[in-house]
């Protein structure tokens, strides 16, 4: 199994298909964090999709700024203002 710093990585060369590994590595956690911001468990879905599609834009920068697994939460908290409001 690879690393998150190898998935990035992957992804960073153009292979797309690791980010899924990404995904199923993060979506229990982030739609866990999304439903503390949002009390509506439909809007937390929506922030945790909109979490993982921003994050598509962003992985040149998680190892630098955001650490490795700070990245889906520091794009989670951009997104639940506009998504649940808060």
């Amino acid at each position: 199994m690879l690393s998150d710093d190898e998935l990035v990585e992957q992804i960073l060369l153009g292979n797309e298909n690791v980010a899924e590994e990404l995904i199923k590595r993060y979506y229990t956690s982030i739609l866990r964090y999304c439903r503390w911001h949002c009390s509506n468990l439909e809007k937390a879905e929506d922030l945790t999709q909109e979490t993982f599609l921003r994050m598509d834009s962003m992985y040149f920068f998680w190892p630098s700024v955001f650490g490795l697994t700070g990245l889906p939460f520091e794009v989670m908290q951009m997104q639940s203002a506009v998504i649940c409001g808060s």
